[in-house]
């Protein structure tokens, strides 16, 4: 790499750090990790701590998220001090990627929540419905067979038929 690059990427990080001092959206709050709504209840075995560990998951996945957005904010604030071919080969270097994860999060959080929600009402499910299978749709029937991978709206689906809230479920 030649020394203008060089350079550039060094001028371009040292711009960045300082946007990062200022205030930039989204805000650089995250979300809570209290969910003590679980405790209380009378879960089937482990269920309280499974859900409790799925919604950390997927709340450290949200608030990395809002962390990337923070950063591709500061990322464009400095892009726009640079001309048009410094600013490609910078976006080339530090920001393509961070673009990327930015843009594809958003689906992929959908498809966490789907995942969360539907072990989240099994679970509810196993621990106030009398004779309620512990048998998610796409579980394998027999012992030596794969599990099934659910498109994603057979995933909504599941989900919506996993859930206790429906007219004719006892409170939980």
């Amino acid at each position: 790499m030649d020394s203008e690059v060089v350079n550039l990427f060094r001028s371009a990080i040292d711009a960045y750090l300082e946007e990062l001092g200022s205030a930039l959206e989204p805000a650089g709050s995250y979300l809570p990790y209290n969910f003590d709504f679980i405790h209380n209840r009378e879960w089937h075995i482990f269920g309280n701590q499974m859900v409790e560990d799925e919604l950390r998951e997927l709340t450290n996945i949200m608030n990395r998220w809002c962390g990337d957005l923070h950063r591709w904010h500061a990322w464009n604030n400095v892009i726009r001090s640079y001309g048009e071919n410094e600013a490609w080969k910078i976006r080339r270097e530090f920001v393509e990627a961070l673009v990327h994860h930015c843009l594809l999060e958003p689906s992929a959080v959908r498809d966490r929540f789907t995942f969360v929600a539907t072990n989240a009402f099994h679970q509810i499910r196993l621990s106030s419905e009398e004779g309620y299978k512990d048998r998610l749709e796409g579980d394998p029937k027999k012992p030596n067979e794969k599990p099934m991978f659910l498109s994603r709206g057979k995933k909504r689906s599941a989900s919506r038929k996993s859930s206790p809230y429906g007219p004719n479920q006892r409170s939980f």
